[in-house]
């Protein structure tokens, strides 16, 4: 931190404190008047409630060790320290003032330009809700806002038990009628199957079940990604089918990933079998298996990271920005150009709510990364920093 630095950080402290002299306002106008982004920047550090929010979801976050990688790269810039700057701030008591009138100009004239640009920037994007669209064998689809629970019967009842449907269940002689739940991106869901096994489905995934389960076996698809609690029927094991893979168990806790062609299952309670074209492997507790090159890789799990999306949580533990990105378009339901930037080799570590804005995950990343990430047409755009 250089000289100039270290003045405009005791400045805006003193400005905060309120105990500025005439001369400290003067030096603090003529470095607000040098470009707009001390001026943004000077705006956001005297609003100390929105630096206190601010902090609690960096004190969450691993940037200190992103911010390292970053500083072996280039030097800070101003714009950089100042970020620095605010969150050091917030340790101190600080009083909050209200803004001085000539600042209030400066703000005004600000709104100005955001105003002007509303029809490029997109408006800030909200979590994922519970909703899904139920499809049934008659190509009829039902959308859902409350998890579902399906009966032997064939009656279909919402969270209020109230009937959505009924099912006409098959003779002996009769195909099993499938049933299909389409939970898209920005979207979660939840599901009773007919043999009271519960299933909790992930953004942008879809699960194919039979109306009811035949006498030897139980079997649904997968695409996307669930959390599944079986019900116990020693002689009736329960299968989940994926594109790559089938995976058998008796009663168990386990999580299975199935996005962009690639297999991940985790196990948390019990012992599930995962068969591949060319492998088969066993799984106990604690335990995940990847699908590589058709070859079943056993290794332990990380069921807090693994299981964070069901518990409403963002956890990274040395997660590469594509990664990130890619789950940030499955929970907030926008596009993103993760794929341009998946050799970047930053990695990040930290935990955030899953029920915040977009736009407070992008802060975060803002302050942490090598990257500007804003929201403009629906998509996140990022580009690198100079």
């Amino acid at each position: 931190m250089n000289q100039k630095e270290k003045l405009i950080a005791i400045l805006i402290f003193k400005y905060i404190q309120g105990i500025c002299t005439v001369r400290d306002i003067r030096k603090l106008n003529n470095w607000l008047e040098e470009n707009i982004d001390n001026k943004d920047f000077f705006r956001d550090a005297v609003n100390t409630t929105q630096l206190k929010n601010d902090l609690e979801l960096l004190n969450s976050f691993d940037a200190e060790k992103s911010w390292a990688k970053r500083q072996k790269k280039k030097k800070k810039s101003l714009y950089k320290f100042a970020i620095a700057a605010s969150a050091f701030l917030i340790g101190f008591s600080v009083l909050f003032m209200d803004f001085d009138s000539w600042l209030d100009d400066r703000v005004s004239k600000q709104h100005a330009r955001q105003e002007h640009n509303e029809t490029t920037i997109s408006k800030d994007k909200f979590p994922a809700k519970v909703g899904a669209q139920l499809i049934l064998t008659n190509g009829e689809k039902i959308q859902l806002d409350k998890p579902l629970q399906v009966k032997l019967s064939g009656e279909i009842l919402n969270s209020d038990q109230k009937i959505i449907t009924t099912v006409n269940q098959s003779t002996k002689n009769e195909k099993i009628k499938w049933l299909e739940i389409q939970v898209p991106a920005a979207q979660y869901y939840s599901i009773v199957l007919p043999d009271s096994s519960k299933v909790w489905l992930n953004s942008n995934s879809t699960l194919k079940f039979p109306s009811r389960f035949d006498q030897q076996i139980r079997m649904i698809n997968l695409s996307g990604e669930a959390y599944f609690q079986i019900k116990h029927h020693p002689k009736h094991p329960f299968i989940v089918k994926t594109a790559d893979a089938e995976i058998k168990v008796l009663a168990t806790s386990f999580n299975v990933n199935n996005y962009n062609n690639n297999l991940i299952a985790s196990l948390e309670e019990g012992k599930i079998e995962i068969r591949s074209k060319l492998d088969l492997k066993e799984l106990k507790p604690n335990q995940k298996v990847e699908l590589i090159a058709d070859k079943l890789m056993i290794s332990d799990s990380d069921l807090q990271k693994e299981l964070a999306w069901k518990n409403k949580k963002f956890i990274f533990h040395n997660d590469k920005l594509a990664d990130i990105l890619f789950q940030i378009e499955n929970w907030y339901g926008i596009r993103t150009n993760y794929q341009s930037i998946q050799k970047n080799d930053e990695t990040f570590t930290g935990t955030i709510d899953r029920d915040v804005n977009l736009s407070k995950i992008l802060g975060i990343l803002n302050n942490t990364s090598r990257y500007n990430f804003q929201i403009i047409d629906n998509q996140i755009i990022s580009t690198l920093k100079h």
